[in-house]
């Protein structure tokens, strides 16, 4: 099993007392801890008070003389983390993989958690010369058109964004022709179908998101909770306010659904450069609609688990999605998902809630139906029913991967 080998863990960000991206690592850590008895370094940035919560985390879990935290500080942040501009935390994470990259040595195993996996593989895999054991994502193909709250600019993004992986694709087919793996993880179902066709028969399609601890809460959990319309449904959007998660059009949505459910309640939890934006987008609406639609800054994941059983229905807006935990915690708690029909979200919601098609004309129109169908009749597949089919797949896909990595 190459016990004396190392494995590394790189992860953009890693809180495990907050939610969503930074719960990503929990699965690595857990599954090679299980399956590798060799060294782990988990190498991430300082942010806040993640390295005690970490700490606590690791220790709780008997994994603290089994895991060394290696933190990069994050020079361009302020004390919480945040950055002023989007470049600004990117050459933050160029400094944490540099230093990464400089402590991997031929050989080792790589799990890279985040959202430049598929470009820090395909160094680690041309390179360093390493295995890589964590997913790929970001090769779907990008999605480009028109949608609301969306801007040209972001649109100009994106397509730089779609013509770098456009680049990696081809790398990672002269990765595999010069035999530098023997096979490779999507994290999604799309990132799969998006590979070169040499490489989608040795392939594995794993989400990246660790439902363990999830488990253990869905046994005290209602299968689902249909809400009623006589005493009115309890929506929720939560996420970074950044235009990717498109929190404009959750607001519209809301407030349409508002509209036509005068008994409904709906909150938006998150923080990000799209603030002052959502707080005046929701003042030019009526005192019906804002008396009934709040907005909050992001909550420790323990506040958000509790605030998870009052809800009945989450709605997910993003125009890109890979694997959300947010989901997952919903299904756990026995909330209906209502969201964009966008990467992983295909692969979970696509189970238990329901999807709209983003972008083009109507696009409210479609997600207004699927708020209704959740309303009228709660999921179509139990969240908890769901949510269990999906840790045995992951369960048994991984714990065969990594031990054909280790042998």
């Amino acid at each position: 099993m190459c016990a004396s080998k190392r494995a590394h863990i790189i992860s953009d960000l890693f809180d495990p007392n907050r939610g969503s991206e930074f719960q990503v690592p929990q699965v690595a850590i857990a599954a090679l801890a299980r399956c590798h008895a060799g060294p782990i370094l988990l190498w991430t940035t300082r942010r806040g008070s993640n390295q005690r919560h970490i700490q606590t985390w690791l220790s709780q879990r008997g994994l603290d003389h089994r895991v060394e935290l290696r933190l990069v500080d994050m020079k361009r942040a302020d004390a919480e983390g945040h950055h002023a501009t989007s470049w600004h935390f990117l050459l933050d994470l160029t400094d944490l993989y540099r230093q990464a990259a400089g402590g991997i040595r031929p050989g080792e195993f790589v799990w890279k958690s985040g959202q430049a996996n598929i470009l820090f593989n395909l160094v680690a895999l041309l390179w360093l010369r390493c295995d890589i054991l964590g997913p790929l994502t970001g090769l779907e193909r990008p999605w480009f058109g028109k949608t609301k709250g969306i801007t040209g600019r972001f649109r100009r993004r994106y397509a730089l964004y779609a013509a770098v992986l456009g680049v990696a694709r081809q790398l990672l087919g002269i990765a595999h022709h010069w035999g530098r793996f023997r096979f490779v993880v999507a994290a999604t179902s799309h990132d799969l179908l998006a590979m070169p066709v040499a490489l989608q028969s040795m392939s594995v399609h794993h989400p990246e998101v660790d439902v363990e601890e999830l488990i253990a809460r869905v046994q005290g959990s209602p299968d689902c909770r249909p809400s009623e319309l006589t005493r009115g449904a309890r929506l929720l959007w939560a996420g970074a306010l950044i235009e990717r998660k498109n929190p404009l059009l959750a607001l519209e949505i809301f407030a349409r659904a508002l509209a036509r459910h005068p008994e409904a309640q709906a909150k938006m939890i998150g923080t990000g450069p799209l603030n002052s934006t959502v707080e005046t987008a929701l003042a030019a609406h009526d005192s019906s609609i804002r008396g009934r639609l709040t907005l909050q800054e992001f909550v420790s994941r323990s506040e958000f688990i509790v605030l998870l059983d009052q809800i009945d229905i989450l709605l997910v807006t993003s125009v890109r999605e890979a694997n959300s935990v947010l989901v997952l915690e919903a299904l756990a708690a026995g909330v209906t998902v209502v969201s964009t029909g966008v990467s992983g979200m295909l692969d979970t919601v696509g189970r238990s809630g329901y999807l709209f098609k983003i972008g083009g004309e109507g696009l409210v129109d479609r997600a207004l139906y699927g708020l209704d169908a959740a309303i009228r009749f709660g999921a179509k597949v139990p969240p908890k029913q769901s949510l269990m089919q999906e840790h045995k797949l992951q369960r048994d896909r991984l714990v065969r991967m990594i031990e054909e990595a280790l042998k």
